[in-house]
């Protein structure tokens, strides 16, 4: 009995590699340049990808928005990132590296860290999986500049038990903080009209702000034109890092790039520019 349990767990976890990568596969077959749709949204005009790459070029930071279970987005993300590398040197931050590891970084580097060995040198976060991220991280890494961009854990427990809250004349408006509460409490399934549950949501808004205007942080002072990797609410123009890019005052030109899911992100709001990877579903 002992002996058929292990056989049919040993099975289970084969099905489970088995699925990974025929996903991946698939995804990488679907990864073809006929099913992308790019739309420039400030001029509702459609673009080929040259004219894509070609336009966010002259942009000082590029913010793309992923979904971080699709991927069609890593994909794309390592595909634009090598476009810009091919053109300029550039920073690769990302949302899925905390600030406190930036030392990790820059030591790995002066190391000549080879790649079987960099995730555990820079103690890659398991809470993402390193597989979605490995080609963005190693481009970053050895071609251009890697940047870590978000809080530590030990910065978020200090928000979470009450830290001041952030200022900021665009990014932190009771409108963009209630937006943010709606966002946060439709994908954990919070009623907003039980009191204690949407007190409970402001602790978790304040840290998001934060995370935000850490990133915006690090790609206005980013000496080299800065590519952001992060989670499509984060760089959405109405409430993320693009409002606190300009409570800096600063005079980069920034872009924000939407991976597409469907049709409701064609979206001039939220986004300067929408790719994509597939045809959408209507809904």
């Amino acid at each position: 009995m002992v002996i058929m349990m292990k056989n049919i767990f040993i099975a289970s976890i084969l099905a489970l590699v088995f699925l990974a990568c025929s996903a991946t596969k698939m995804a990488q077959a679907n990864f073809k340049e006929e099913n992308f749709v790019i739309y420039e949204l400030q001029t509702n005009q459609t673009l080929g990808l040259n004219e894509f790459f070609t336009k966010l070029l002259a942009y000082d930071i590029i913010l793309l928005g992923e979904k971080h279970d699709e991927t069609l987005h890593h994909l794309a993300e390592e595909r634009l990132a090598k476009e810009l590398l091919s053109h300029k040197k550039i920073n690769i931050a990302m949302e899925m590296i905390s600030t406190d590891k930036q030392s990790l970084i820059d030591k790995a580097k002066a190391e000549n860290t080879p790649k079987d060995k960099l995730k555990t040198a820079i103690d890659w976060d398991k809470r993402w999986k390193y597989e979605d991220y490995k080609g963005v991280v190693e481009l970053g890494f050895y071609e251009a500049k890697l940047s870590a961009a978000n809080l530590s854990k030990a910065e978020i427990s200090t928000i979470h038990k009450g830290a001041m809250p952030l200022n900021g004349a665009l990014s932190t408006t009771k409108e963009v903080k209630e937006n943010i509460k709606k966002i946060i409490a439709f994908n954990h399934k919070v009623d907003l009209k039980d009191s204690k549950q949407s007190a409970m949501l402001d602790s978790f808004v304040e840290a998001q702000q934060y995370k935000d205007r850490r990133m915006a942080d690090v790609l206005v002072h980013s000496h080299e034109p800065a590519l952001l990797v992060a989670g499509r609410y984060h760089v959405d123009k109405s409430i993320g890092v693009p409002l606190h890019i300009k409570d800096f005052k600063s005079k980069k030109k920034v872009a924000v790039v939407m991976l597409g899911v469907d049709k409701s992100d064609i979206n001039a709001s939220t986004a300067d520019f929408v790719w994509f990877l597939k045809p959408f579903e209507e809904k």
